[in-house]
């Protein structure tokens, strides 16, 4: 249950962006919010823990989702080397690209489990537009319904993010100038970085590369297609 929940987690925190070729792209980024299409598809690979993913992002249609402006879209995770697999339809925040809303269908080992979870994100500056030295803190509240009994359970969590640089990485869906972000625990006295993503307006702010320092989890995009 541990690697569903890690990926489930993604799930609310990746920025959002959908696939439709691979290959080289040299274009810098803006740091502008990108407008999100229905059909934007994405497809990620994952590593959590020795157990390998893949995942299919979509974006279906807009909606209101306790009254914010939004995004719908449809997340797919399945393993290459192990009996798991994940299903949600999700609600992104159109001002931030963050999943504030999912419900949730976990298969592992043929046992099915069911849930719905609420996001909140509170910014002391909104990320948008991204620009190299910008920083900003935000508390990001989670509330999961439990399925059998019906209640709330809450977790809340506090990072500083920093736009580092621009960086090119190359990843199998080609090579891009990216903005590196790396997020620390507010609460820490270190400056021991929690996880590092790499994003770029060029695939509609759909994560190119995450690292989670801690398990070493990875996601690196293979595909992606975006609409007209």
């Amino acid at each position: 249950m541990k690697t569903a929940i890690l990926s489930l987690a993604l799930v609310l925190s990746l920025s959002l962006a959908f696939s439709v070729s691979c290959g080289s792209n040299g274009q810098p980024p803006s740091g502008e919010l990108p407008i999100l299409k229905v059909g934007d598809t994405w497809t990620w690979r994952t590593s959590v823990n020795g157990t390998d993913f893949t995942r299919v992002d979509t974006i279906t249609g807009e909606q209101e989702f306790n009254g914010i402006d939004c995004y719908t879209g449809t997340s797919q995770e399945t393993s290459t080397t192990a009996d798991k697999a994940m299903t949600a339809t999700v609600a992104i925040d159109k001002t931030n690209l963050k999943a504030i809303g999912v419900e949730y269908s976990i298969s592992i080992n043929d046992t099915t489990t069911t849930g719905t979870l609420n996001k909140s994100y509170n910014y002391s500056v909104q990320p948008y537009p991204l620009s190299v030295g910008k920083t900003w803190i935000v508390t990001i509240i989670t509330t999961a319904i439990n399925p059998s009994t019906g209640e709330n359970q809450t977790a809340t969590e506090k990072y500083l993010y920093k736009v580092e640089k621009v960086e090119t990485i190359t990843v199998h869906a080609g090579t891009f100038q990216c903005f590196k972000l790396v997020a620390y625990s507010y609460y820490s006295d270190s400056n021991l970085i929690l996880y590092t993503e790499w994003v770029t307006d060029v695939t509609r702010g759909a994560l190119v590369k995450s690292v989670v320092a801690a398990s070493e989890q990875t996601y690196e995009l293979m595909l992606y297609s975006l609409a007209e």
